[in-house]
């Protein structure tokens, strides 16, 4: 993993992209070259007649497809093509490159919408509107149905792959033109021993020297022999055997998921650390902190909340990394390692060598920040929510919604209805799910954080290796984090109150009945995307800024809290 550094030699390259431009004095619409000059630093017009120095703006469409091939907006085809027939007019001047095309790209002044901006050809003095531009069934009966399976972020502006996904055009600002996918983990006190702390120091130097090592066959015990400086420091320390060091290196170069970087394996290493600590924990040096865990004593109240365990994170590190991403529709967060390497949709965003401008780079790395915070984790009595789980009722609203949601997840191609079935296989993780999401509202109400600041992650798995938990954190790039007002709510007292408001916030919405008697076994034929993948859920009660959640603010449920017969907390009194 790198932290991108602009004044990094070793930064991401990057080219401009589109290569397409608006003149803003005279409007012509123009291509520019790849990079912009280094005396000027931007991209200015061509037109010897216009004389403006000032920057051009990109040109505001862009031509995608769902397997997330992206080139230039066909704007001569399209300023030229005949309606209904995909056949193209004559234009006095027909060659179709950037230096031959003249096109002005202007506005009637009578709207904002997509039909008042046109696009005019200067030669012919043809014209067409945008209005159908991102229309995709209107893109493909114009004509436009070959994706040429360009990656301008990899510098291919087409492959010789075929690409069977129809394209179609969208507005280079558009949300949906770019979902990351990124793998999200908490630094867990288990991997700061000071062992790991020694390998990663240094941009991971010394821990790149002994994995290639062990690539070259080389025991442990030849490697502690031939390497005496680099672990010299390390076993002068009495608490640090010979024997110890060798087994922190196991643990790390044999890990059976160390090529298992998925977001699913990083919650499950993270639940199973944490649960583990039963006084208060602190990693890392004293004037930069990793780590500083403590376990609060759940009183009497708590207890009859059913929270089992309660934790205050005084400090914590998360590192996310950005693995690739989509286009056109978001990837499932939980995708396995064999999908991606499977689903074509899927964008990677390096290869092993790439041609840039700037020469030859090699990039075996992936991009990553790191962030600072707090926080504040929980568990419910495992009893009980096994218990609560074995109600018919429950259960069969959890399959009808896990049902919908792998329904539609696998018609759109991000994921497959039995990956989506073997995740999600207990209706603990929609109770737990939606309890963040509310609680998180009740904190931002509560302590004046902002929701989109406020982050969850959410432990659940069933079978012989049951978890069920809840982290509400926050974290920033800063070296400072946060200044403890989320830990600050994790003392017992506090938090009793704060879940007893979380419970009564989820009985209650200003969009019921609607909201309330939303039946998930009978709206299979609705149109709503976000109902189809939630049952009794809405932004006026559950749904919380993407930022916040894990899952696209898909799988809710406040039925599952609030019910009177069947919900977890169906026996708590105000």
């Amino acid at each position: 993993f790198k932290v991108p550094v602009s004044n990094n030699p070793s930064a991401i390259p990057c080219i401009s992209f589109p290569r397409w431009g608006v003149c803003p004095k005279c409007r012509l619409l123009q291509k520019h070259s790849n990079t912009p000059s280094k005396s000027l630093n931007h991209f200015k017009c061509k037109s010897a007649d216009c004389g403006s120095t000032l920057p051009l703006f990109p040109a505001p469409f862009v031509q995608i497809c769902n397997n997330g091939h992206m080139h230039e907006f066909p704007w001569f085809r399209w300023v030229h093509v005949v309606e209904g027939s995909g056949a193209m007019k004559q234009c006095s001047k027909p060659a179709n490159n950037g230096d031959d095309v003249r096109l002005e790209y202007v506005t009637d002044k009578k709207g904002t919408g997509l039909a008042n901006y046109l696009v005019r050809c200067l030669h012919c003095k043809a014209s067409k509107s945008m209005r159908d531009a991102t229309n995709k069934q209107k893109f493909r009966q114009l004509g436009f149905n070959e994706c040429f399976g360009g990656e301008p972020w990899l510098y291919q502006s087409s492959s010789n792959k075929r690409c069977n996904e129809g394209p179609y055009g969208i507005q280079i600002n558009s949300a949906s033109l770019y979902y990351p996918h990124t793998v999200t983990s908490l630094l867990i006190p288990n991997w700061l021993h000071p062992v790991d702390e020694m390998l990663d120091a240094d941009d991971g130097k010394n821990g790149q020297i002994v994995h290639n090592d062990t690539k070259e066959g080389k025991t442990y015990s030849q490697i502690l022999d031939y390497h005496t400086g680099m672990f010299k420091e390390i076993l002068d320390d009495p608490q640090n055997t010979r024997d110890i060091v060798i087994k922190r290196l196991k643990m790390r170069y044999d890990d059976p998921y160390k090529n298992e970087s998925t977001e699913g394996k990083a919650l499950e290493l993270e639940f199973d650390d944490f649960s583990d600590i039963t006084e208060r924990t602190v990693r890392g040096p004293q004037h930069d902190r990793k780590v500083d865990v403590e376990p609060i004593e759940v009183n009497s109240s708590l207890a009859d909340l059913h929270i089992d365990k309660l934790m205050k994170f005084h400090r914590l590190v998360s590192v996310q990394v950005l693995r690739g991403f989509a286009r056109g529709l978001p990837w499932d967060p939980y995708v396995t390692e064999e999908q991606i390497n499977q689903k074509d949709q899927f964008c990677r965003i390096y290869k092993s060598r790439t041609n840039y401008d700037a020469g030859k780079i090699t990039i075996n790395w992936l991009p990553a920040v790191e962030s600072r915070g707090e926080g504040v984790f929980f568990q419910f009595d495992e009893e009980e929510l096994q218990k609560w789980e074995e109600r018919p009722m429950v259960s069969r609203r959890f399959d009808a919604i896990r049902q919908n949601y792998a329904q539609q997840i696998d018609t759109m191609g991000r994921s497959d209805v039995k990956s989506v079935i073997n995740r999600f296989s207990s209706p603990r993780y929609i109770l737990l799910h939606t309890f963040a999401h509310i609680l998180i509202r009740e904190i931002a109400h509560r302590v004046g954080y902002n929701e989109a600041s406020l982050r969850e992650r959410i432990y659940s798995t069933s079978g012989k290796n049951p978890r069920n938990g809840i982290m509400v954190y926050t974290s920033s790039t800063s070296s400072d984090g946060s200044l403890g007002g989320l830990v600050a709510l994790g003392d017992a007292d506090v938090f009793e109150e704060i879940v007893k408001k979380t419970i009564r916030r989820s009985r209650s919405c200003s969009r019921d009945p609607l909201c309330r008697e939303t039946d998930p076994f009978t709206v299979a034929d609705l149109s709503s995307s976000n109902i189809l993948r939630s049952g009794s859920s809405c932004y006026s009660c559950t749904l919380l800024p993407e930022t916040s959640c894990q899952n696209f603010n898909n799988i809710l449920d406040r039925w599952m809290m609030w019910d009177s017969e069947d919900g977890f907390f169906r026996n708590y009194e105000d």
